[in-house]
């Protein structure tokens, strides 16, 4: 089984119920079934700029984050018995809003484009 914890900074409108599915289902899709676990947020603007600055130490805007388990520096052990986690994915709802409305699509499609990309970032598969 796939765990997706879900966190929301604020009440934000977004359905996590769908988008907790995308992520799964893209795992799935990549090979992995069993005892993973993924952390998934959205977060404002100003916690998405302090997050970007201070990891990337940049002032760019991002409308996704991830931070894999498999890019920790050193040895990281985890309990007996305990899920994979592959790591957290941070999204930022201003980013992902202000998508939805330049392109005309549903708050919960960018959401989940957004999700599903973090996924694949956990997991190894990135972009140009």
């Amino acid at each position: 089984m796939i765990w997706v914890s879900f966190y929301k900074q604020s009440n934000y409108p977004v359905d996590s119920k769908l988008i907790k599915g995308k992520v799964i289902e893209v795992l799935k899709k990549n090979g992995l079934t069993s005892d993973y676990e993924v952390s998934l947020a959205i977060v404002g603007e100003k916690l998405m700029d302090k997050l970007v600055k201070k990891y990337f130490n940049d002032n760019a805007s991002h409308a996704v984050l991830s931070f894999p388990t498999s890019e920790i520096k050193g040895r990281f052990i985890f309990p007996p018995g305990s899920k994979n986690y592959l790591g957290e994915i941070i999204i930022s709802f201003n980013q992902a809003r202000d998508s939805a409305n330049k392109t005309n699509r549903r708050i919960d499609e960018i959401v989940s484009d957004l999700a599903i990309h973090g996924a694949m970032h956990l997991i190894g598969i990135h972009h140009d």
